[in-house]
């Protein structure tokens, strides 16, 4: 679910990270997962700069209109504040 949404539109912020999420039947609680790593991965991106860190949002079904936009505001907010 997580592909089908990227296939939508890239998920890639600015700063070499990704906010990458996915609605889906398979997960029985929401979720997030925050992963780093010294190799850059090749993602578009808002700054056209590749990607070292991703925040991953796993969303159940029951959250995909209520908890998971305010987790997403919430955390694409904090990134955007310098």
């Amino acid at each position: 679910d997580v592909w089908l949404r990227e296939e939508q539109g890239s998920t890639g912020f600015e700063n070499h990270i990704a906010i990458p999420h996915g609605k889906s039947s398979g997960v029985a609680r929401t979720a997030l997962a925050i992963g780093r790593t010294q190799h850059h991965i090749p993602w578009e991106t808002m700054d056209g700069s590749d990607v070292r860190c991703i925040i991953l949002f796993a969303v159940c079904l029951e959250d995909q209109n209520t908890t998971h936009i305010r987790l997403l505001s919430q955390v694409s907010g904090s990134l955007a504040d310098e």
